[in-house]
């Protein structure tokens, strides 16, 4: 269903679709009080898609760009609603953070991932020494088949 026969089936008038247009509009034309915010702002919406694409809401380019416009407008009316709380109590400090905490963040992250890699190749490594060690103790317990002879020339059957 496109987006004006879902309005119209909610029952939207043609005078409050193009209100909402136009609040939407605007608040996309509206730049953000500080640089840092603006940081703050792409990293959450950086986040919110990843996370989207992760539970599989977004599976194309069509619902990638669809989330976006989603995710942009509501992070940026949320921003606005809060502009007045203290930065504490603002979700895009709360939850957001500028470029430089990211890569602190990141990296911390990938120091833990390889420390967790490094882990892993030992226990691989043990899982296959102690494969080898079990093949080499059943080799040695296994009898040796003796060969059998042929009597009178025919042929021994197992």
């Amino acid at each position: 269903m496109d987006l004006l026969k879902w309005m119209k089936f909610q029952n939207f008038t043609e005078k409050e679709m193009s209100e909402e247009a136009f609040k939407t509009l605007d608040i996309f034309s509206k730049p953000l009080l500080t640089d840092e915010d603006h940081e703050r702002f792409m990293n959450m919406k950086d986040l919110a898609m990843r996370n989207l694409k992760i539970i599989g809401a977004i599976q194309d380019d069509t619902s990638a760009h669809a989330y976006l416009i989603l995710v942009t407008k509501l992070g940026l009316e949320n921003y606005w609603k809060q502009i007045e709380l203290p930065n504490n109590q603002r979700d895009i400090y709360k939850f957001g953070c500028t470029d430089k905490q990211l890569k602190a963040k990141q990296n911390k992250y990938l120091k833990h991932l390889q420390k967790k890699l490094q882990n892993y190749e030992v226990v691989v490594a043990e899982w296959w020494e102690q494969r080898a060690d079990e093949l080499e103790l059943l080799n040695t317990l296994k009898p040796r088949q003796k060969k059998l002879k042929k009597l009178n020339g025919v042929k021994n059957v197992h």
